[in-house]
């Protein structure tokens, strides 16, 4: 299987998180938004000579495809124009907040929460997306 590069994308930042080895997911930081997040993205995959980039979509609590999902998925159709890879969404309801329970329980700062939350937040997106894929292939 080729790696996996995951990206939960805000306002301000994009968490990045990558899966190299079947299951093991890895947080890598965060991109910062602006005029060379894609080319940032480009070389993650680059450098690590990955297959597929899945972004988290925040779809509404009531199914629907909000204001913030629907900036995603612009995002989603200029990454898909820079990448040489495909790129698909998966639905990240909820992964911040399983990101930043993950952190409490590790006792991390609040400054160091706010440090990794982004790339705790596409692991954690990333993880989700591989178990529904061995789901789907089971």
């Amino acid at each position: 299987m080729a790696g996996i590069l995951a990206l939960d994308v805000g306002d301000r930042r994009i968490g990045v998180a990558v899966s190299e080895w079947s299951d093991i997911v890895s947080p890598l930081g965060v991109i910062p938004r602006g005029p060379d997040e894609l080319e940032a993205v480009r070389r993650h995959v680059e450098d690590r000579d990955l297959g597929l980039v899945v972004v988290g979509l925040p779809i509404s609590l009531n199914d629907t495809v909000g204001p913030q999902a629907k900036k995603v998925l612009r995002f989603v159709e200029r990454l898909r124009a820079a990448l040489p890879v495909p790129v698909e969404t998966y639905d990240e309801r909820f992964t911040t907040h399983e990101a930043e329970a993950l952190l409490l329980e590790t006792g991390a700062s609040r400054a160091r929460r706010r440090q990794n939350i982004d790339a705790m937040a596409a692991a954690q997106i990333l993880q989700g997306y591989l178990a529904a894929r061995s789901e789907d292939q089971a």
